[in-house]
């Protein structure tokens, strides 16, 4: 079972009403004009195990994907900052998110899978991504 987790800057704008199309809105306003920092991604077994690729619990598996180009907004980055984010060595060392996003699909990882659960961390906007 594979799981994505996004982490991008805090929301443009928060939902001043629980009506459907306007939090649809406001969702689609947010995705578009937040750029992903970062995207992890992992794999699990039916009960939620992490895989450990024969190393017999030894290790467990996470991949960080490192973004490039976003822009760096202090007021809502502080939070990752305090994490240990460097957001100076992500500009140059960082992936092109349309090039990561073009090896992922073509990878065929997200497509492969016909029946798939999903875990979720900020539920829409994992989705959204």
């Amino acid at each position: 079972m594979p799981s994505f987790e996004p982490y991008f800057h805090e929301l443009y704008g928060k939902p001043v009403s629980s009506q459907g199309l306007e939090r649809s809105a406001l969702l689609k306003s947010n995705v578009n004009g937040l750029h992903l920092i970062r995207a992890c991604l992992t794999l699990s077994d039916a009960k939620g195990d992490l895989f450990d690729f024969s190393t017999h619990g030894d290790f467990r598996y996470e991949w960080d994907f490192n973004l490039r180009d976003f822009d760096i907004h202090p007021e809502s980055t502080n939070f990752l900052a305090s994490d240990g984010f460097n957001f100076d060595l992500l500009h140059i060392h960082g992936i092109d998110s349309g090039h990561f996003a073009q090896q992922l699909l073509s990878s065929g990882f997200v497509q492969s899978v016909s029946n798939i659960d999903c875990i979720t961390f900020t539920g829409a906007y994992d989705f959204g991504y």
